[in-house]
């Protein structure tokens, strides 16, 4: 007599399924973007973020990051957009670069180039990338007008060459022969040339 073979169990969905309704799906993105800047934060790489590693640090299913951003990188740029338009008071650079604590500049805007440099290659996040470079543009075009008093021509101008200076300075600085007293002289002398330029 031969046994008949039990139909195999199915196995246990994890995480939303689609279509569900979540009460709390604002608060399960800011966990997720949260927990991308918290590893950040105590000196993760993000080549070496992975989805479990998020979701662990978030408390949540480790299916919510496809069900909320579509995929790792989306929320790496959510994170992006959050530290760069929401978290930065301003990008001043005497915001940026803390003269009591010796020139050392933001961890925030460290995080964000870490991430912005991630993502820059994804030609799928390209159009969404410059997107946030244009609204960022705008916010520190729009403080250097209030700061300094330029036109909007020129704020837009200098905040160009503000910003591509900060990236360069995250790129290679620490290869360059410039202690950070003399990054804050240059800083100085860089606000007071912003001042001549007022209207």
């Amino acid at each position: 007599m031969t046994r008949r073979k039990s139909p195999p169990k199915r196995s246990k969905r994890r995480g939303p399924r689609v279509g569900t309704t979540y009460r709390n799906a604002d608060e399960s993105k800011r966990l997720l973007v949260e927990a991308v800047q918290g590893l950040l934060a105590r000196g993760v790489p993000v080549s070496e973020l992975t989805g479990k590693m998020v979701t662990d640090e978030a408390g949540v299913d480790k299916m919510y990051i496809r069900r909320f951003f579509g995929s790792l990188d989306h929320l790496l740029l959510d994170a992006l957009e959050d530290l760069l338009l929401h978290r930065m008071r301003s990008l001043i650079s005497s915001d940026v670069f803390d003269p009591q604590a010796g020139g050392t500049i933001d961890n925030r805007v460290v995080h964000a180039f870490q991430l912005f440099s991630h993502l820059a290659p994804n030609r799928l996040l390209q159009p969404r990338l410059a997107a946030v470079g244009d609204a960022v543009i705008s916010a520190y075009s729009g403080q250097l007008r209030s700061e300094f008093g330029l036109a909007e021509t020129v704020a837009q101008r200098e905040a160009i060459v503000g910003l591509l200076w900060v990236v360069g300075f995250l790129s290679v600085g620490h290869l360059m022969p410039m202690a950070a007293s003399e990054v804050l002289e240059w800083l100085s002398l860089r606000r007071q040339a912003l001042r001549n330029l007022s209207t």
